[in-house]
């Protein structure tokens, strides 16, 4: 069909693109230390969106991390290459609750990136095996069925769940819930270029007591930073 013969035509686009760019790169003297399939290994990060520096290094420590059998051997560089990022990627900083005083954890991010599902996630994590009390709140009133959806956690953890619209709304449900460990809040998702909807949302987020407050930005995993920034 045409979607199979459109496919070779994106193939060898996304080809031509990090052809091009590895060119500039050259111009630049990015990477020219590196030779073979250390350059390409270089370049695919770059590619990827890594810094350079950054690039750079972790390049440097695969040349040094591989065996000299090894050196023309792509899949065993490129096995090197995963376990030498996994050996670099920080472990995540764990939400810790405090003891005898209350967490408000908040979730922020664009539509789609999995807000609701992480929220409900760490929710049943703290419920059910930690045997914390938790709360839930959403401020997603605008995408259809995300009420629903955070109601339906709520009730098979058995814990409350309320929809809140305004900052004396958020104000009032908060008062009222004093004795939680946790009291997690999902937010309306938002695009990079809706500014009046994200103002609404951080000002909202920015009303809950600075020193029980917990942000944290949802993006998909696969996301490139130069694109998170854009």
């Amino acid at each position: 069909g045409i979607r199979d013969e459109i496919q070779p035509l994106r193939q060898e686009l996304d080809d031509l693109r990090s052809m091009l760019r590895r060119i500039g790169r050259d111009r630049d003297g990015e990477g020219e230390e590196f030779r073979g399939l250390f350059a390409e290994a270089y370049g695919g990060l770059v590619d990827q969106g890594v810094e350079p520096a950054l690039a750079r290094r972790l390049t440097q420590t695969l040349q040094v991390s591989t065996a000299s059998s090894d050196l023309a051997d792509r899949e065993q560089l490129n096995r090197n290459l995963f376990h030498i990022l996994l050996a670099s990627v920080a472990g995540p900083a764990p939400i810790k609750p405090l003891p005898g005083a209350r967490r408000v954890v908040a979730f922020v991010g664009p539509t789609g990136a999995g807000k609701t599902t992480t929220l409900a996630k760490l929710a049943s994590y703290f419920r059910l095996i930690q045997g914390k009390k938790v709360a839930m709140i959403t401020l997603d009133s605008f995408r259809i069925g995300a009420e629903a959806h955070l109601n339906t956690y709520a009730r098979l953890l058995n814990v409350p769940c309320y929809t809140v619209y305004t900052r004396e709304d958020l104000d009032y449900r908060l008062s009222r819930l004093t004795d939680m460990d946790l009291v997690f809040v999902d937010t309306t998702g938002r695009g990079a270029r809706d500014r009046d909807g994200i103002e609404g949302v951080a000002a909202l987020v920015n009303s809950i007591p600075r020193g029980e407050r917990e942000v944290h930005l949802v993006i998909p995993a696969t996301l490139k930073e130069r694109d998170a920034a854009a």
